[in-house]
């Protein structure tokens, strides 16, 4: 059982989080937050029942979950991580087959060539203020794997 644990352990080597909502304009929060409110509210009042009110509202939130509350993400050895309130998601760097750099951040494909699907496969890593480090950081985690090929200078 100890050995299987130890088998597990991963080497960290970069952790931040991002709030986008932050790095956004000041009014865009303000105006997704007043849509979602109006969204609620328009369905109550018109509707007038919790029953379709209470799922909406949940239904929204979710949607808009990782714009308001931060994300976190991590960077080890073994592999790259998303956290945020709707869920985590992992890739490990054996499954990364091309990196491509926008300016708000890095997505990691598991792709040979860029494909409609990596909209759905694959993580994309926001920056936040970390730019140089992240890049590094993937830079030194891929290369302990040495598996993969790279665009983009990762």
């Amino acid at each position: 059982m100890e050995e299987a644990k130890e088998s597990i352990k991963e080497n960290m080597v970069l952790d931040w989080k991002v709030h986008l909502a932050t790095m956004d304009k000041p009014y865009r929060p303000i105006i997704a937050g007043s849509l979602v409110v109006m969204a609620v509210t328009v369905v109550q009042l018109y509707g007038g029942n919790l029953f379709l009110t209470v799922p909406l509202a949940l239904v929204l939130f979710i949607a808009v979950a990782d714009y308001f509350l931060p994300m976190r993400f991590r960077i080890t050895d073994r592999g790259a991580y998303r956290l945020s309130t709707t869920g985590a998601k992992f890739i490990t760097w054996e499954k990364v087959k091309n990196v491509y750099l926008d300016d708000k951040g890095v997505k990691l494909s598991v792709f040979d060539k860029p494909t409609l699907l990596e909209a759905f496969r694959g993580l994309y890593l926001y920056f936040g203020k970390e730019k140089d480090g992240i890049l590094e950081a993937i830079k030194r985690a891929r290369g302990t794997t040495g598996s993969g090929t790279s665009a983009g200078g990762c």
